[in-house]
């Protein structure tokens, strides 16, 4: 896949694979790692990646904004999300505030409790594969936390995923 050439540059200087480890293809042996070449590299990095670095929805409504950052989200990426007919799951990617009370945790599916699935914790996450069904589904979650203040709120979203 044609790619930035300075970023494999980088790449193959930092993670190039070492001459004395057996499976080493100097030059252009097989496989190929010619830089003018274009190949795409899967690599698996140590993770998890901290939910800072990615663009998380909040879920909105509450004010103040800190009181959004109890409950965010990967995935949905909106408070209604369409998706295609004959979509029977989907993956929510739940990230817990750093001053959540977890104990207060609640999430319904169409108003069927599915709190079991999650396991929330301080500044943790969860990926939970729900089961829909065609037309309007209604995912709410609700916790406490303290806000900036120190003061004990609520976050409580209300998310739709519609499958057509």
């Amino acid at each position: 896949i044609p790619y930035d050439r300075d970023v494999i540059k980088i790449w193959f200087e930092q993670y190039a694979p070492d001459p004395s480890q057996e499976g080493y293809y100097p030059g252009e042996a097989d496989p190929p790692v010619a830089l003018e070449d274009f190949y795409e590299y899967i690599v698996d990095t140590i993770g998890p990646v901290d939910p800072e670095e990615l663009e998380l929805f909040n879920g909105g409504g509450q004010k103040p904004d800190d009181v959004n950052l109890f409950l965010r989200y990967l995935e949905p990426k909106d408070t209604q999300t369409e998706l295609p007919a004959g979509t029977d799951k989907f993956d929510v990617f739940i990230y817990y505030g750093k001053t959540i009370i977890p104990e207060t945790f609640k999430a319904t599916l169409n108003d069927q409790d599915i709190k079991s699935l999650f396991h929330p914790v301080i500044g943790g996450g969860d990926w939970v594969r729900i089961s829909l069904k065609s037309g309007r589904n209604v995912l709410e979650f609700s916790i406490d936390g303290k806000n900036q203040r120190g003061q004990v709120a609520n976050d409580k979203d209300r998310l739709v995923l519609i499958v057509k």
